[in-house]
């Protein structure tokens, strides 16, 4: 629970002390006498200076100030949460669109690539059409990669399985 605002009271020793003491109570106490002499005494949510002429404290207690705080950083914390959770949406539609617009090119490319490889050529122009299927091929999987990863941070991922042939592995690397 917290107290909230500016309160002026005169109170005898014990009530104050009560108050200060009370289990899950947000205060912030000022005490002062209106004599001239203010000793301060410092307790655990209070500053208490020394009894006035008549035995009593004369207190100032300002709440208000920690409740608006508090209230300020809550509302600043959920602000960023809806902040980052707009540009976390932001940057998968992003990759989404990036993705599916380079893949559209690439769906063309490698299938004339292949063609051409297919056809009669010279080494010369094997070599030069086989790095530049290698180079598609390998974008094509980069940006699969970049989908999977928009897909695993929407929960969207489905995994598959699929057989390996392990000697075009190792031709890859051999040539690369």
């Amino acid at each position: 629970a917290v107290l909230c605002g500016l309160i002026l009271f005169t109170f005898a020793k014990p009530v104050i002390e009560l108050i200060v003491g009370l289990v899950g109570l947000t205060v912030l106490f000022m005490f002062f006498k209106p004599a001239e002499k203010k000793e301060k005494i410092v307790t655990k949510d209070a500053i208490i200076t020394d009894k006035g002429d008549n035995g009593k404290y004369e207190m100032i207690a300002e709440i208000d100030k920690l409740k608006t705080k508090n209230r300020d950083l809550l509302e600043e914390l959920r602000q960023t949460k809806v902040d980052l959770s707009a540009a976390e949406m932001a940057k998968m539609e992003f990759l989404a669109t990036m993705s599916h617009e380079i893949r559209t090119p690439l769906n063309g490319i490698i299938p004339i690539l292949d063609i051409l490889l297919d056809s009669e050529i010279t080494d010369f122009q094997r070599d030069y059409l086989s790095t530049a299927h290698v180079s598609a091929i390998q974008m094509q999987k980069l940006i699969d990669d970049l989908l999977d990863f928009s897909k695993v941070e929407a929960g969207n991922l489905t995994i598959e399985t699929k057989g390996l042939k392990i000697q075009r592995v190792m031709e890859a690397v051999k040539s690369s």
